[in-house]
């Protein structure tokens, strides 16, 4: 039970910044995307990349407040996926397009989890 609760709050972490910034990037460019329900992976798929990748024991090494700040500041992806989404509305087809940055930014999160090294001592 404890997995599910440390799983929540770390996505809630990622989506603090994420959330208000993309919907208020997606409100200001409502007329130039038709936006699909598949989409909102954006919101997801990252998060799931990063925490599957720092399960691994060589990962979970970094401590308890690096996790944050690696989230935190990933959660600024999902805002940039989406204006990048926005801004090249008229001029890419749409799905693979969305796919790609999707994945992009969840290779993105893999890198960070895996090869971002720790900053900040556990002892």
């Amino acid at each position: 039970m404890e997995d599910v609760e440390v799983f929540f709050q770390a996505w809630g972490i990622y989506l603090l910044p994420a959330l208000p910034i993309s919907l208020l990037i997606a409100f200001l460019g409502r007329g130039r995307v038709r936006w699909r329900v598949w989409e909102s992976l954006v919101f997801f798929m990252p998060f799931l990349c990063w925490y599957l990748c720092y399960l691994l024991p060589s990962v979970s090494t970094k401590g308890i407040n690096q996790p944050v700040f690696e989230l935190f500041f990933l959660g600024f992806g999902a805002p940039i996926v989406i204006g990048i989404r926005v801004a090249l509305a008229k001029r890419k087809s749409t799905w693979p397009f969305s796919a790609s940055l999707i994945g992009t930014l969840s290779i993105i999160a893999i890198i960070v989890a895996m090869f971002l090294p720790r900053f900040m001592p556990t002892d």
